[in-house]
């Protein structure tokens, strides 16, 4: 699957993935008290294996 999608596009995915997240954080309430009970650097190491594809993609079209 090759898509092209336009920058602001991609924004909007992003925008509409945290609207969502923030909608499950609010109606339900497990979900809360789990995000506020963990410890941040956990959130951050998850953000870095995430990234660690698509930056090794990026980096290796230069």
């Amino acid at each position: 699957m090759n898509f092209n999608f336009k920058p602001y596009e991609i924004s909007l995915i992003k925008l509409t993935t945290v609207a969502i997240a923030f909608l499950l954080i609010n109606v339900w309430q497990g979900l809360a008290d789990f995000v506020m009970n963990t410890n941040w650097v956990w959130f951050l190491v998850a953000a870095i294996v995430f990234a660690i594809k698509p930056l090794i993609t990026m980096f290796n079209k230069q």
